[in-house]
């Protein structure tokens, strides 16, 4: 079940849905997920997705580098494809990895975004 929270009580955590109609909202939600990965962690990798997301994306992009930096990625289209690794991915997180995606709409899809956090 997803715990519904203004953008200005979002906590980090190693999934993050930005759910709703209003970009403005999202991008607020999104600058404050950002700000609390950079107070605890200054030099962290930020990845954002702003194609449609490709099968296995997660895992390369989770994957540790040799320093093991935290890392976000931010997907803003997300599919089928994405659900399909994010279920995969939810037994086994990657420590300091901080997944935010955007959910816009009502399809199908985006309901089963929702049963995952």
């Amino acid at each position: 079940m997803v715990a519904k929270v203004s953008f200005r009580n979002v906590a980090l955590t190693p999934l993050t849905l930005l759910v709703g109609a209003s970009d403005y909202l999202a991008g607020r939600g999104f600058g404050r997920v950002k700000q609390l990965l950079a107070d605890a962690y200054p030099e962290f990798e930020q990845h954002i997705l702003t194609e449609a997301y490709q099968p296995g994306q997660l895992f390369n992009l989770a994957t540790p580098s040799l320093f093991a930096e935290p890392r976000m990625i931010y997907v803003q289209v997300p599919n089928k494809e994405l659900l399909e690794d994010l279920r995969k991915f939810s037994k086994e997180p990657t420590e300091l990895t901080f997944v935010v995606i955007r959910i816009q709409g009502q399809s199908a899809a985006n309901k089963e975004f929702l049963k995952l956090s």
